[in-house]
């Protein structure tokens, strides 16, 4: 099956094709985009929970 490019709604479809695209392309940045922020995020918060453990010192004495 093939599409016939004489028909009068060509136009049409031709658009929506398009406009499909540019949706996908745009959903496909901005999870590529968000993803990599949310990385960033989880580097930066690791980095200030290892920080906040290293200067942490113990409050309470061991039992023996």
């Amino acid at each position: 099956m093939t599409m016939d490019f004489s028909a009068r709604h060509v136009d049409f479809v031709i658009i929506c094709y398009a406009v499909s695209a540019v949706m996908l392309l745009g959903m496909t940045a901005m999870v590529v985009l968000r993803s990599r922020n949310a990385d960033r995020l989880l580097v930066k918060l690791e980095a200030e929970r290892a920080k906040h453990r290293a200067a942490r010192t113990p409050t309470h004495k061991v039992a023996k």
